[in-house]
């Protein structure tokens, strides 16, 4: 059977963030082996929680600043092709057109 593929965005992944630890804890328990989450990140700040992530078969993107709007949009274009469904910062699933 294929995973559901979900994009988290999160500002970062720093394990004094309280929005990480709510997503690293829905991240631990669910069955890696029926959905697939993957971050993206806008700023990228080392944490033990990439190695955690990497480890499931997870992705991990790094979006560059919104100051340089044309490679934000290229590079959330090219992040968005590989995903089926996207969760947003309000944790509302939205459908994506490929």
């Amino acid at each position: 059977m294929k995973r559901l593929k979900v994009l988290m965005l999160v500002s970062n992944l720093r394990i004094s963030n309280g929005v990480s630890s709510f997503a690293m804890n829905y991240f631990r328990h669910i069955d890696h082996s029926k959905i697939q989450i993957d971050f993206a990140l806008y700023s990228d700040i080392s944490t033990p929680y990439y190695t955690e992530i990497k480890q499931c078969g997870s992705k991990i993107f790094i979006l560059p600043s919104i100051k340089n709007i044309f490679e934000h949009i290229r590079r959330c274009r090219n992040i968005w092709v590989c995903q089926e469904f996207c969760v947003n910062r309000f944790n509302k699933q939205h459908r994506i057109a490929a």
